[in-house]
């Protein structure tokens, strides 16, 4: 409602964590921040591109207005907080330097960082994140950040940068910079399953992203003519080895967009991706909402795209979250979905800080100490190998329990099974002496000469004489099937 949307309005700004200086920690002041941790908000911002359509050109005035970071619309019903938005005349340029150069700050400083492109479909996220692929000079978030780490590592020592490039489509991921591309790996939490190729120039880089670009998946739809149908994941790996290894991840994700089947007019295949999509972006909805919430339990594993961000969104991680939305009354109730996203989004705070494993100190008394513990475990192996060939040769050589069921007769031949009244009678237990009836109740169930129902014939059974004697057993451990088994069975009429 519009007093609940003004009171989202005039809450405070939210202070977001400053950015770090551009310089790689020595070894004392990794040391001396390491297991140090700090609370970090998810920091969002939003673009509204420029109409493209003719219909969105034909309208009069946009349907949301931008100022100074807060969104409204233009009914005035409707308005937004966020921590920075830009209107539709904001460049490339100025969008990296306030979304992308601190991010990528952050990881220079030896923070994880993520940059997340949420919008639906035609908003622009590819755009934002990659530019015109296929012209040069290259205008998006990723390549800009690439250049700004090489630059970096370039004044390096002992710093190596990795990357990696891979989609998820249909719910599975498929890595660019395997030597199959087209086919399907496991996804694990460490990435350990996906290829990461060493990048020392911009144009090796660039050839990266133009490769996985050409391979991730794109049809032409009523709604957007290059419509992205997966999930696109571009990672650089900076490493570095003096007093312990530091090990710090940029992220770059480029999510595909949510779509109405009806207006994008999807069927078949597509209609497979699109199920998929809106699927896997639900689930993200609700792990921002449980993040939001503070809620005991994450559903981080209902979706493959929400494990792999797991560590992005509620782990040590600076995080940015970008929203693309569309300034035309044609997609009002996309922006608005889109908006109350971030809004919920913004609510989530991360606890960041660096971590350090000690390196190992090689030296000639370490390597003899490595070698001699090799050597134990390797002859502790063998004693268990050996023990455990003793007991399967112990448990090959030694005679069965003996069992008077299974203990072979002197021919070597199998005992038959005897049959006959007399095996039942021998394996029958024995049974105490049975009351007789009285002559009003034997006289009830004694059959006729016109015969008598089911009940008087089992009524009549006797375990010692004829039916015309009618002893009944008390015994309750008499199963039926011994009954039946006895050669004076059920007396029928």
């Amino acid at each position: 409602t519009l007093q609940q949307n003004s009171i989202e309005c005039n809450r405070p700004r939210y202070l977001t964590c400053l950015p770090r200086r551009e310089v790689w920690l020595t070894a004392e002041e990794a040391m001396a921040e390491a297991g140090t941790t700090e609370v970090c908000p998810v920091r969002v911002v939003a673009r509204f591109r420029p109409p493209v359509t003719p219909e969105e050109r034909q309208e009069p005035s946009a349907a949301f207005v931008v100022e100074d970071g807060v969104i409204e619309s233009a009914d005035h019903l409707h308005c937004f907080r966020l921590d920075w938005a830009f209107g539709q005349e904001t460049s490339q340029e100025q969008l990296y330097e306030e979304v992308g150069r601190p991010v990528v700050q952050d990881v220079l400083s030896g923070y994880n960082g993520t940059i997340l492109a949420y919008g639906p479909t035609g908003s622009g996220k590819t755009f934002c994140m990659f530019g015109h692929g296929h012209k040069p000079p290259p205008s998006g978030l990723v390549p800009r950040a690439v250049q700004q780490v090489l630059d970096f590592v370039d004044q390096q020592h002992g710093v190596t940068l990795h990357c990696s490039f891979f989609e998820v489509y249909l719910d599975k991921v498929r890595d660019f910079l395997s030597k199959a591309p087209h086919d399907f790996v496991k996804e694990s939490p460490g990435g350990d399953l996906l290829s990461y190729r060493k990048i020392t120039t911009a144009s090796e880089a660039l050839q990266i992203l133009r490769l996985g670009l050409k391979l991730r998946v794109a049809a032409n739809t009523r709604l957007n003519e290059h419509s992205s149908r997966s999930h696109a994941i571009f990672s650089l790996l900076l490493r570095q080895e003096d007093s312990g290894l530091r090990q710090r991840k940029l992220t770059l994700v480029d999510l595909a967009g949510s779509e109405k089947v009806w207006q994008s007019g999807s069927v078949g295949g597509r209609l497979e991706e699109a199920k998929k999509i809106n699927s896997s972006l639900s689930a993200l909805g609700h792990v921002i909402e449980a993040l939001a919430d503070r809620r005991a339990h994450v559903p981080f594993r209902d979706s493959r795209l929400t494990r792999i961000l797991e560590e992005s969104l509620g782990g040590n991680c600076r995080t940015t979250l970008l929203v693309a939305c569309s300034p035309s009354s044609l997609h009002l109730t996309e922006t608005l979905s889109s908006l109350r996203f971030a809004a919920r989004a913004k609510k989530i705070e991360n606890m960041v800080g660096i971590t350090l494993r000690p390196a190992l100190e090689v030296s000639p008394n370490n390597t003899r100490r490595l070698e001699r513990r090799i050597a134990q475990l390797r002859r502790e192996l063998a004693r268990l190998e050996h023990r455990r060939a003793g007991l399967r040769g112990d448990q090959a050589v030694r005679p069965r329990s003996a069992d008077p069921r299974r203990t072979p007769s002197p021919t070597g031949k199998r005992p038959e099974r005897a049959s006959g009244p007399s095996a039942v009678k021998s394996t029958r237990k024995e049974v105490p002496e049975a009351l007789p009836l009285p002559a009003s109740a034997a006289s009830s169930y004694r059959s006729t000469a016109t015969g008598t129902s089911s009940t008087a014939s089992v009524a009549a059974v006797s375990l010692g004489g004829s039916a015309s004697g009618t002893p009944l057993s008390r015994d309750p451990e008499l199963s039926v099937a011994d009954e039946v088994r006895s050669p004076r069975g059920l007396t029928h009429p």
